[in-house]
C-alpha cells in the first residue's frame, strides 16, 4: 500500500535472484511488463489491487518455482492462459474479478501441492473438473460468480481437510449432493439452479450449508419448497405487504428520530442465512477473511474511538463481509423507494498510526445494478469516523428488494492486521416513494 503510480518498470527484470514480488494495493496502471518473465526464481507474486490494463500475461507460465501466484482485483482482462497449468508448484492460487472475455476452466490438475484456490468472477464457464475433488492438501476452494453449469460430483474424497467451498453465484444444476449438505466444511451454494436435493425432501434454508436462491426459477411453482431457496426470495405472507425497512447493521435495535431501526447482532457470517424474527427482511453472507489465521471470524466491527457524528448509535458498530453481504426486504409493496444506505469508517483512523493507512473498497448492487464501484467510505465521507449517507432510488416489481455488497478484490487486506477488508454497511433505512401494484 505504497501508492506507488504509473507503469511497473521492466529494469525489474534485471533482479534475476528476486524470490518474492509483492506490489499489491498500489496504483500501478498499464501492462504488466514481459521483462518480469525473467524473474525465474520468483517463488511468490502478488500484484492485486491494482489498476493494470490488458490480459493475464501468457509469459506467467515462465515462473515455474510459483508457489504462490495472487492476482484479485488488478483490473487484468481474461482469459486465464492456458500456460498456468506449467506452474505444479503452486500451493496458493487466487485470480479474481477479471474483465473481458470469459474463460474455460484452467488445467490445474498437475497443482498437487494446491491449498488455497480462488478463481472468483472470473467468467469461468463450464463444468467443475472431477480432479478438484480429489486435491488432497485443498483447504479452501472459491469458485463463486462465475458462469459454472453441470452438476456437483457425488463423491469427495477429501473431506477431511477442506475448509470451505464457495460455488456461489453460478449455474449449477441437478440435485445438491447429500455429502455437501452433510459436510463439515463451510459450504456456501446460494445462488445457482439446483434441483430438490437427492433425499427428495425439501432442504431447510439454514442448514449446515447457506443455498438461499439455490434452486431452479422451475422450483418457484412447488409449494413445499421454503420460499428462500426460490429465485428472488418470494414473499411467503400471502398478501401482507410492507412499505418500509430500517436496519441497524452490526447492533442492537435503536430509536433514531422516532423510527425504530431494528437490530442485526447474528455473529456468524462465513455461510449463512439469516432471517429477521418476523420475516420481513433477512441477509446472505458469504466468506472468511483470509490470512488472519483465526478460526472463527468476526463479522462485526466495532468503533476504535468515540464517535462525535448525530445518531452516532447507527454508526458505532456495522457488519462486516469478507466476498458478499445481500440484505433482502421481504414481502414489500411493489413501487418506487428511497434507499438510504448509512456508513462510517470505524475500524482505520485519521492519526498517522499505521491503522491510518487501511484502504477499504467494495462496490454495492442495488436490484442488480451496480450503483458504487470502488466505494471508498473514508474518502467519500471527508475521513474515518465520520458519517456519509449514500442515497438511492430502487424499484420493486416482485415484493423483494436486494442489496448486495461485494469485494472485488481491491484496497488492503493485512491493514491493521491481515484480514481487515471488504464491505462495511452501518445501517440500511428504506421508506416509500409510491406504490404499484
Amino acid at each position: 500500500a505504497n501508492e506507488f503510480r504509473g507503469q511497473i518498470p521492466a529494469e525489474i527484470g534485471h533482479l534475476k535472484q528476486l524470490e518474492k514480488l509483492i506490489i499489491s494495493t498500489n496504483e500501478f496502471t498499464g501492462p504488466l511488463p514481459a521483462a518480469l518473465s525473467l524473474l525465474t526464481n520468483l517463488t511468490d507474486l502478488r500484484i492485486s489491487g491494482n489498476n493494470l490494463s490488458g490480459r493475464v500475461p501468457d509469459f506467467l507460465a515462465k515462473l515455474t518455482k510459483l508457489g504462490k501466484l495472487q492476482i484479485e482485483g488488478s483490473l487484468l482482462e481474461g482469459p486465464i492462459p492456458p500456460g498456468l497449468s506449467k506452474l505444479t508448484n503452486l500451493s496458493d492460487l487466487r485470480i479474481s474479478d477479471l474483465r473481458g472475455s470469459g474463460s474455460v476452466f484452467p488445467d490445474l490438475r498437475g497443482m498437487q501441492s494446491m491449498k488455497a484456490l480462488v478463481l472468483r468472477n472470473c467468467s469461468i464457464s463450464g463444468g467443475i473438473p472431477s480432479y478438484i475433488w480429489s486435491m488432497e492438501n485443498l483447504t479452501h476452494l472459491d469458485l463463486s460468480f462465475n458462469e459454472l453449469t453441470g452438476k456437483v460430483t457425488d463423491s469427495f474424497t477429501n473431506r477431511g481437510t477442506v475448509h470451505y467451498i464457495y460455488l456461489t453465484g453460478n449455474s449449477l444444476t441437478g440435485n445438491i449432493p447429500d455429502w455437501l449438505l452433510r459436510s463439515n466444511s463451510i459450504v456456501d451454494l446460494s445462488f445457482n439452479n439446483f434441483t430438490i436435493g437427492s433425499s427428495g425432501r425439501p432442504t431447510q434454508c439454514q442448514g449446515s450449508a447457506n443455498l438461499v436462491e439455490s434452486y431452479s426459477p422451475e422450483m418457484n411453482s412447488l409449494n413445499n419448497v421454503q420460499p428462500c431457496l426460490k429465485k428472488n426470495f418470494p414473499c411467503a405472507s400471502n398478501g401482507q405487504y410492507r412499505s418500509s425497512l430500517h436496519i441497524n447493521c452490526g447492533d442492537k435495535e435503536a430509536i433514531v428520530n422516532g423510527v425504530k431501526y431494528e437490530g442485526d447482532t447474528t455473529p456468524k457470517g462465513a455461510s449463512m442465512l439469516y432471517l429477521s424474527p418476523d420475516s420481513n427482511w433477512a441477509f446472505s453472507s458469504t466468506g472468511n477473511f483470509m490470512d488472519d489465521n483465526i478460526n472463527d471470524d468476526n463479522y462485526i466491527a466495532s468503533d476504535t474511538s468515540k464517535l462525535t457524528m448525530p445518531n452516532s448509535k447507527l454508526y458505532a458498530k456495522a457488519r462486516l463481509s469478507p466476498l458478499s453481504l445481500t440484505y433482502y426486504g421481504l414481502c414489500m409493496h411493489n413501487g418506487s423507494y428511497t434507499v438510504k444506505l448509512h456508513f462510517a469508517e470505524i475500524i482505520f483512523t485519521n492519526d498517522r498510526t499505521y491503522r491510518s493507512l487501511g484502504k477499504r473498497k467494495f462496490n454495492v448492487f442495488i436490484q442488480g445494478r451496480m450503483v458504487l464501484e470502488d466505494f471508498d467510505i473514508e474518502q467519500s465521507a471527508g475521513g474515518a469516523g465520520k458519517l456519509v449517507i449514500k442515497t438511492f432510488t430502487a424499484y420493486v416489481t416482485n415484493h423483494t428488494l436486494k442489496i448486495q455488497f461485494y469485494w472485488a478484490g481491491r484496497g488492503t487486506t493485512g491493514i491493521p492486521y491481515r484480514g481487515f477488508y471488504g464491505p462495511l454497511i452501518s445501517a440500511i433505512s428504506v421508506t416509500p416513494n409510491s406504490f404499484g401494484c
